[in-house]
């Protein structure tokens, strides 16, 4: 367990294992815990850095939305990475974190090795997007206005079950993390997701992998391979969006890593 100060906002992050590193980075409403079954699995074989994006888990909570710039967010992982004296690594995000490992092709391109973007695309927001941001919001309102127990129940009646690591997100939360989730999401918003250009230019091995049953990226699921030949694109049959990090997903990323990086 470790904090590493980036021009004033505190990044919590833990390390387990030995190995080719690989950086793990949640969605939003998760933190470090998200990516813990995985990692104790992975850990055998890799050194696994779980990391708490700022406004979630023990890193910073800021109120302002232009603090979660994916500039910024993007900046966080390189502050971890030098604490850790890594120049490249293996990353690995899922949702929020797909989107700001796409932000690293752009503002950081230097310091990836591979890169996999789980339950996310590189080419910014679409209309579905949108509209589930505004839902989220809502959400998060509820929570803050609530408690996070109004703001669980809200997202189940809204998207259905939670998985386990998704209800224990939302149950850590306290009214600074919703104000924090809130402004991030407007963050998305208000500035420009769309890195396609540069995900598509860098010459490093990727992976985007998502449910067939995501809610929010359905029309990709179905016909997005073929717009990134570049890449791997891996379609895991009946997984919702929120569930991310069902168990296919650690193999998935280790068989991937492996026959891409030499040990």
């Amino acid at each position: 367990m470790a904090t590493v100060n980036n021009n004033g906002v505190q990044i919590y992050y833990e390390v387990e294992g030995n190995g080719e590193p690989i950086l793990f980075l949640h969605g939003i409403t998760g933190d470090s815990d998200s990516w813990r079954n995985i990692s104790a699995v992975l850990k055998t074989n890799f050194q696994c850095i779980r990391m708490d994006a700022r406004g979630h888990g023990n890193s910073s909570k800021l109120p302002t939305v232009e603090k979660y710039q994916l500039e910024l967010m993007a900046s966080d992982v390189v502050a971890v990475l030098d604490d850790l004296g890594i120049q490249k690594v293996n990353y690995a995000g899922y949702s929020m974190g797909g989107i700001i490992g796409s932000a690293m092709t752009k503002y950081h391109p230097d310091r990836l090795k591979t890169l996999v973007v789980g339950g996310a695309v590189p080419e910014g927001m679409s209309q579905t997007e949108k509209m589930v941001i505004q839902v989220m919001k809502k959400i998060f309102q509820t929570g803050f206005d609530s408690g996070a127990q109004a703001a669980l129940e809200l997202a189940e009646k809204t998207f259905g079950p939670q998985t386990s690591e998704r209800k224990a997100g939302f149950l850590r939360s306290d009214k600074d993390g919703f104000r924090a989730y809130i402004s991030a999401l407007t963050a998305f918003e208000t500035y420009s997701t769309n890195f396609t250009a540069e995900y598509k230019a860098l010459q490093i091995p990727r992976l985007i992998y998502m449910g067939d049953a995501d809610e929010i990226y359905a029309d990709f699921a179905k016909s997005g391979e073929s717009d990134y030949p570049e890449s791997e694109v891996v379609i895991v049959e009946n997984m919702r969006h929120t569930e991310g990090y069902k168990p296919i997903v650690g193999p998935l990323i280790k068989s991937f890593i492996e026959a891409h990086v030499k040990s």
